[in-house]
C-alpha cells in the first residue's frame, strides 16, 4: 500500500517538473 502511494507522488513531482519544463520552454 505505502509503495502505491510513494510511485503516486514520484508521479506527481515528475508531473509538476514536466508542466514547469513546458512552461519554461519557447515553444
Amino acid at each position: 500500500m505505502t509503495i502505491y502511494i510513494f510511485k503516486i507522488l514520484i508521479s506527481v513531482l515528475l508531473g509538476k517538473e514536466m508542466v514547469k519544463g513546458k512552461y519554461r520552454s519557447p515553444c
